[in-house]
């Protein structure tokens, strides 16, 4: 019901940012998130942004789930470049470097849907690097290669999918319907 009162969220927003810049009376974690999630319910980016970038900045130990809440909010806003940072950030954070490659899975759809299939080949290639036998990494490069029209390199991704990872039946299926 907030979300839907837009002078309440505007409201609410500018006294999380004016409490943010307090030095006295700064706000806590808890704060900080709901915030984000208040913004993310009204579609206001630029405050969901802020407020997810200053939970984070507040624990020591994130967790994937702050990254990947904001990431998957700024995809459905068609957001993709912001996104992809957004997933860099996740990916960069040294805390999070044992899931580093969901980061950088993540951040290949970002860059794809964004039309930046170049960079997007490049993010999956470096998750494959650590996840070499992750049979949903390997289809992810045939899926950008197809969502890019390069339908003859995923054609060929895709076959090699298939038989590299026969018993991965979902992927499998996948791949032969792609």
């Amino acid at each position: 019901a907030l979300a839907a009162d837009t002078d309440a969220v505007a409201a609410v927003m500018e006294y999380g940012r004016k409490r943010q810049s307090q030095q006295d009376s700064p706000l806590e974690f808890a704060q900080a998130y709901m915030l984000g999630k208040l913004a993310i319910e009204a579609k206001r980016t630029d405050d969901a942004i802020n407020f997810y970038d200053l939970a984070i900045s507040m624990i020591n130990q994130p967790t994937a789930n702050l990254y990947q809440e904001l990431g998957e909010y700024l995809i459905d806003q068609k957001e993709y470049g912001l996104a992809a940072e957004n997933y860099q950030k996740g990916a960069d954070h040294p805390a999070l470097q044992p899931v580093r490659w969901v980061f950088l899975y993540f951040k290949s759809y970002a860059l794809e849907f964004g039309g930046r299939t170049d960079e997007a080949l490049e993010a999956i290639t470096e998750a494959q690097r650590s996840e070499p036998t992750n049979a949903q990494l390997q289809f992810q490069e045939a899926w950008i290669h197809y969502h890019a029209h390069q339908l003859d390199k995923a054609e060929q991704k895709f076959i090699e999918v298939i038989r590299d990872f026969p018993d991965e039946t979902e992927i499998v299926r996948n791949c032969q319907f792609s």
